[in-house]
């Protein structure tokens, strides 16, 4: 069994059949063939159950697969560290990250980054938190950093550490009407269009599940969206209404004054997370570019507290928080 054979194994996995996988991999169909063939061989075990619409795994094929993708991620992060190791300064730093850390944080540590590592190439996904485990896992990227929306189970393989938490709640404009109330309610908030997540439909059924929880009717009026400008646009020229982190949305928009609408059925917590794979060193240009980050926020956290509209404390930063991994997307 050699790295080739795994990687035309995968390929016939992905592609569904034995004609894709020699196009994806670049091969003839009977070399795609041979080298399936000698692996089932190497294993004793037949792996593709093949036939006229194509070839599917077995359960020892299913198992294979989940290996082989751990292996050639390895195998790639160790290629990726020797080079960078070699290249001095130089080599590629590849890291996931989640819409809020999109716009904040990785930019400036970017910057920073090539100022001081010119010969750094830094290459950022923008991913939910569920997806960037799946790439630490295929070994597409390093690490990843990301504020889950809820708690999911984590790979064993996964690791999370907490950079800070915040609080949600339903937020309005400063000039909606529910803020002018004294003490607003849920079936105040019910009667306004609300934005939720195309991604995280985890967050809908919340509020709708407050609703019927509370005999109200749920929301009939919504936007569906992942982007943050439609997000911001919406709260400050509508009457919507947005459930996010208190904190991290006045991040995302200190131009805007945000209220937060304080209800007991919104007292979860959020997280911003960096997501790494246990027991793995990462290569030095990433390594750098997590430093940085880390550099970054810290000298960032305490000026973010302090100009915070929110009567709610600022989010518990990383020293103050669990270093235990937790669950997320």
């Amino acid at each position: 069994m050699d790295l080739r054979q795994l990687e035309h194994f995968l390929a016939v996995v992905d592609g569904g059949s034995l004609g894709r996988a020699s196009e994806l991999a670049n091969v003839s169909q009977q070399g795609m063939s041979a080298s399936i063939k000698a692996l089932e061989l190497s294993l004793g075990t037949i792996l593709l159950e093949r036939g006229r619409f194509g070839a599917r795994p077995t359960a020892a094929g299913l198992a294979l697969a989940e290996h082989a993708r751990r292996i050639l991620g390895q195998t790639r992060l160790a290629r990726a560290e020797i080079q960078s190791l070699d290249a001095g300064e130089s080599g590629v730093a590849a890291v996931g990250v989640g819409p809020f850390f999109a716009q904040h944080i990785i930019p400036a540590a970017i910057v920073a980054l090539s100022i001081s590592r010119p010969g750094i190439i830094v290459r950022a996904i923008e991913a939910p938190t569920d997806q960037i485990v799946q790439m630490l896992l295929r070994g597409e990227i390093d690490f990843g950093l990301s504020t889950p929306g809820a708690m999911l189970d984590i790979h064993p393989e996964i690791t999370q550490d907490i950079l800070y938490e915040d609080s949600d709640a339903p937020l309005v404009s400063a000039d909606h009407p529910v803020a002018q109330l004294a003490s607003p309610t849920l079936a105040d908030l019910v009667k306004h269009p609300w934005i939720f997540s195309t991604r995280f439909a985890g967050e809908k059924q919340r509020v709708i599940d407050a609703c019927l929880s509370a005999d109200l009717p749920p929301p009939t009026r919504m936007v569906l969206t992942d982007s943050m400008p439609v997000v911001r646009e919406l709260l400050r020229t509508g009457e919507f209404v947005h459930v996010s982190g208190r904190w991290q949305l006045r991040r995302c928009f200190p131009d805007l004054r945000i209220v937060p609408i304080d209800l007991p059925q919104f007292t979860s917590r959020r997280f911003g997370v960096c997501t790494k794979r246990r027991d793995t060193r990462l290569p030095l240009a990433s390594s750098l570019l997590l430093d940085t980050v880390l550099k970054i926020w810290a000298q960032d956290e305490p000026q973010l507290g302090a100009t915070t509209d929110f009567t709610a404390a600022a989010p518990a930063p990383a020293h103050q928080a669990s270093q235990a991994g937790i669950e997320g997307r």
